[in-house]
């Protein structure tokens, strides 16, 4: 039966994936923030494409039939669509399957700016069971390897995603997780930083 309803596609205690019709393309991340902010949700992931949304939950505060409840509550298809740049961009991601093993490099915005950062992502993602990661601050990717886990790649990047740091001017996601201009960028820094260097020990020589 069709129908207008957020509804149950599938559910294990803890983690939900339902369909939630008709919301408007650009909203993702104000829905997204409106069912993080429900009780006893712990992440939320939706995809424009399908209309699904997982989200982990804490089943000690609810159960996921309130959990659909709630989220028709939110009236999806009245959430205002946000036109920030910023707000709708999300990590690149290339992915590879290599027998049962699936591999994912996942850009992630700020990590070549806070040394501490690829360490907490690697935390955050290796807490889930079956999940191996390594961050690599001099490329601004961290790549991922899913095991026998019933983690999904969805999941893997609703995680980047509340972790990564706010863009700053001047500063561009790298559109293929790929892309060299992250290690050419660190590559200039450092090549800049050793010359500033290099002028200093000089002039204190020569002095």
């Amino acid at each position: 039966m069709v129908t207008d309803e957020p509804r149950l596609l599938s559910s294990i205690p803890g983690r939900v994936r339902m369909h939630v019709p008709g919301w408007r393309a650009g909203a993702r991340v104000t829905l997204e923030r409106r069912i993080r902010a429900l009780p006893g949700v712990t992440s939320a992931q939706a995809n424009e494409l399908t209309q699904n949304v997982l989200i982990h939950f804490d089943p000690a505060t609810i159960d996921s039939a309130t959990l659909v409840d709630r989220v028709a509550a939110l009236q999806p298809h009245h959430i205002e669509v946000r036109h920030d740049s910023r707000l709708s961009t999300r990590p690149a991601v290339l992915s590879e399957r290599l027998g049962t093993v699936r591999r994912a490099r996942i850009t992630v915005r700020g990590l070549d700016r806070d040394p501490d950062l690829g360490r907490r992502v690697v935390e955050q993602l290796e807490s889930h069971h079956g999940v191996r990661a390594t961050a690599s601050p001099l490329t601004g990717r961290v790549l991922v390897e899913l095991g026998h886990t019933v983690t999904e790649l969805e999941e893997i990047i609703a995680v980047i995603e509340h972790l990564e740091m706010p863009d700053v001017p001047g500063e561009d996601r790298p559109r293929h997780p790929l892309d060299p201009a992250p290690l050419v960028q660190s590559a200039v820094r450092v090549a800049g930083a050793a010359m500033g260097l290099g002028f200093i020990v000089t002039r204190r020589l020569m002095a």
